[in-house]
């Protein structure tokens, strides 16, 4: 069973099976609704083809037994001249004709039977003059004429073919209920052939269905378990990767900072012994020891981005941004730019991670923008849908679209440290701080025409 299952069903996800299993089982009550109505109706119609037959039948032997009543009431009276009798043929003779017309109604979908209907109506009606005729001479002309009438055998010359035609309408009859009860017990025959075939099938869809639906359940529990212990040792990969920047860090910048000490006590205790040469490579060394310091620092700060739990809450982005080009601006020593604030709409965050954000992407802009004459920083938002679209543009060096993907990752730098400081890991901060808030970092630029970069929160009234 199970291999046949494989077989059959495809390797779907487990909410496609789900999917597909709902719209094949629903596929099948339709087409067990469609058949079962059909059947219930061809069942239903020839029962009531089969009751008809038996109603034809009753009214048949009923128009049989009426005409032979009247016949033997009329020879009652012409014998005894007994006066009820007239009244009992009379009755019957009423009912006869009754009968007949109901006979007639009733088989309409058969010519055949209405030619004989027609045929049992002029009999009848013979036979019902003849009797009136025998009636009117016993009262008239006493017994014997009478007998004189009946005696002639005019009266069975009559009723034989009346019976004949009442005997042919039963036959047909019989033949037709043998015929319609074969065509019920083959409509039951074929209504519990084929319930009995969709039952096979929904016993083996529902089977099949099962066991893939089983499988898929033991698999994602061993993916489960399987990534349970992952994140096990992810998690103690972290907590071991921590303790080593920490220890790094603080192992590093030691040694980093005596020599940039004794760097410096060099060049102010022995700068007179020492020429213009030595005097530079002592700047060298010294720069390099601080350059390799704020190297230090940035990893540590993006290493930490991705461990510091997140606070999402409303924040005022304005605020951020301007506390941002306030920090930014003290350290800047060039020509102020030109700020312009547009509207930023509220949305929901931890300001202090999205503080790194404001203050990497206004240095960036601050930065890259310090060559240009009259530099221009513009800072803005807007509400797009459940989130809030925020953007940095500058008017500076910009860069090439065709390495936008190199922006955001650590060290990588689109232009040397000789032209702008940096260390090529404020923008990958950029990112994973945005990213923890499940939204979007993206850049557009063209070289020589500046740079804007968008990025997406929460809305504060959605989140």
């Amino acid at each position: 069973m199970t291999a046949l299952a494989d077989k059959l069903m495809p390797r779907w996800r487990i909410e496609d099976a789900i999917t597909a299993a709902f719209l094949g089982a629903l596929i099948i009550m339709c087409m067990v609704t469609a058949l079962a109505w059909y059947s219930v109706t061809q069942f239903l119609n020839s029962s009531r083809w089969v009751e008809h037959t038996h109603i034809v039948l009753g009214t048949i032997e009923h128009a049989n037994a009426l005409s032979e009543e009247a016949l033997a009431a009329g020879q009652n009276y012409a014998i005894t001249g007994n006066p009820a009798s007239i009244g009992e043929r009379d009755r019957a003779i009423s009912e006869l004709r009754s009968n007949l017309q109901k006979l007639g109604e009733i088989t309409a979908d058969n010519p055949l039977q209405q030619t004989r209907v027609a045929i049992l109506n002029s009999q009848a009606i013979a036979c019902i003059e003849l009797m009136s005729a025998v009636v009117k001479a016993r009262q008239t002309d006493g017994f014997e004429a009478a007998k004189k009438l009946v005696s002639e055998s005019r009266l069975s010359a009559l009723e034989i073919p009346f019976r004949d035609s009442i005997a042919a309408m039963s036959d047909e009859e019989h033949v037709l209920l043998s015929h319609r009860l074969l065509a019920d017990e083959s409509s039951q025959r074929r209504l519990v052939a084929a319930c009995g075939t969709l039952l096979v099938v929904v016993v083996l869809t529902v089977g099949m269905g099962l066991i893939r639906l089983r499988r898929e359940l033991r698999v994602r529990q061993s993916l489960a378990e399987e990534l349970g212990r992952k994140t096990l040792e992810l998690e103690t990969s972290n907590k071991e990767l921590a303790s080593f920047s920490y220890s790094v860090s603080h192992d590093l910048r030691s040694p980093l900072r005596a020599i940039d000490s004794f760097a410096l006590m060099l060049e102010e205790d022995y700068a007179q012994k020492l020429d213009g040469e030595g005097r530079r490579y002592i700047r060298v060394v010294r720069d390099g020891a601080q350059r390799m310091g704020r190297l230090i620092d940035d990893l540590l700060a993006f290493s930490r981005m991705g461990r510091a739990p997140i606070n999402a809450v409303s924040i005022d982005p304005r605020a951020g941004a301007e506390r941002a080009l306030k920090e930014v601006l003290v350290a800047h020593t060039g020509a102020p730019p030109e700020l312009l604030i547009h509207r930023l709409p509220a949305a929901r965050g931890d300001a202090a991670l999205l503080h790194h954000v404001w203050v990497n992407l206004i240095d960036n802009a601050v930065k890259y923008s310090s060559k240009t004459t009259g530099p221009r920083i513009e800072i803005g938002g807007s509400v797009q849908g459940s989130e809030v679209v925020y953007f940095v543009k500058d008017n500076g060096a910009g860069f090439d679209m065709r390495y936008v993907d190199k922006l955001f990752r650590v060290f990588q730098r689109l232009h040397g440290s000789e032209e702008f400081p940096g260390s090529g890991v404020g923008l990958a901060i950029v990112q994973r701080v945005i990213s923890r808030h499940g939204g979007r970092v993206w850049g557009q630029s063209e070289p020589d025409h500046g740079a804007k970069f968008f990025f997406t929160l929460p809305r504060a009234e959605i989140a």
